[in-house]
């Protein structure tokens, strides 16, 4: 039979465990949506310029 102490240590123990499984869940959650963000912001870059370039060839089109 186990001593009350015994229990304790297990539900400690336990409450270890889930308490650093759900930090490393949540470390490797932020780190995919940090990378997620600069693959976006690229993104946006990209067609920022795009757009820029294609407004100056339709106002080079409209001088010409």
């Amino acid at each position: 039979m186990m001593t009350a102490l015994e229990l304790v240590n297990r539900r400690v123990t336990y409450q270890v465990d889930v308490c650093t499984r759900e930090s490393l869940e949540f470390c490797t959650r932020h780190h995919d949506a940090q990378k997620d963000r600069a693959a976006v912001r690229a993104e946006i870059e990209i067609l920022r310029r795009e757009r820029l370039a294609y407004e100056q060839e339709s106002v080079q089109s409209r001088q010409d």
